[in-house]
């Protein structure tokens, strides 16, 4: 499942985005992961590349997020877009929470507030590793 997070992480970064960034904006993706021994989120991984981001934003947009509940524990991941030059505010971070199931390859995705989410089942998951691995090419 790890090798599927670091496929998709990309395309889950921009999910449920309620601003549209910049042609000309350029924006990082961070991905902190949950460390059971800390306690705390660290980082994980920082996303840069553009194309790929705005690739993930269009496929993400497709997807119906629902008004229902998440999972009440620790989310595995947690991500947010910020601008790469600090001096932009027009982006606004907004965090986002990823849980994974490993038994059954499926992800739930929540925004900050918890009021939405999306659940993408192990076909979505796949279809989303195929198109970057066919895009990595």
């Amino acid at each position: 499942m790890k090798k599927w997070f670091i496929l998709i992480m990309p395309f889950l970064m921009l999910a449920g985005c309620t601003q549209q960034v910049q042609k000309n904006m350029n924006v990082n993706l961070i991905v902190e992961r949950y460390d059971t021994v800390q306690q705390d989120y660290v980082p994980f991984m920082t996303f840069k590349e553009q194309q790929q981001i705005s690739d993930g934003l269009t496929l993400l947009h497709e997807l119906a997020w629902t008004t229902t509940t998440p999972p009440n524990t620790t989310p595995n991941y947690r991500f947010y877009i910020v601008a790469e030059d600090p001096s932009v505010t027009d982006i606004k971070a907004v965090m986002y929470e990823v849980w994974f199931d490993d038994l059954t390859a499926t992800a739930i995705l929540a925004n900050d507030s918890r009021k939405e989410t999306v659940y993408l089942d192990h076909a979505k998951v796949n279809e989303i590793y195929d198109l970057l691995m066919n895009s990595a090419k």
